[in-house]
């Protein structure tokens, strides 16, 4: 029987997999408004676009919500792969903007490391992570 913190939250967390997804999400979302007090709105419509059908497919079925963590990881892993791409390439062009710079630091390259290989473990582990998140086994 379902209690009703369960029919309005129907995901938990009951392994490492959510957690790296949240914290997927988290990190992209955090980049998306830097880049919104930059004046660029892409990485926001970008999170909304990929991440508005992940949370509604929270509440369908097991197999939407399985679609919608591939999907995810699909951008991540791209995110990553142009991002390290346009590093590479400024680091060969010698190119040394303020804003290039301000870009590239230590930080964002955690990151972005982080994406890929998150991108690349979730994709894998997208019916486990499915499985494990969504607490209605009726649906």
């Amino acid at each position: 029987m379902e209690t009703s913190t369960q029919a309005l939250y129907p995901i938990t967390f009951n392994s490492n997999y959510g957690y790296i997804l949240l914290t997927s999400i988290t990190l992209f979302f955090i980049k998306a408004m830097i880049y919104v007090e930059a004046g660029s709105l892409i990485p926001l419509g970008v999170f909304t676009v990929f991440c508005a059908p992940a949370f509604m497919g929270m509440y369908m079925k097991k197999r939407w919500v399985r679609q919608a963590i591939k999907i995810w990881a699909v951008v991540m892993v791209l995110f990553s792969i142009i991002r390290l791409a346009i590093e590479l390439m400024f680091m060969i062009t010698e190119i040394r903007e303020a804003h290039v710079v301000s870009q590239f630091t230590i930080w964002f390259n955690v990151v972005t490391l982080f994406y890929l290989v998150a991108g690349v473990y979730l994709y894998r582990k997208a019916k486990r992570l499915s499985d494990s998140i969504y607490t209605n086994s009726s649906n």
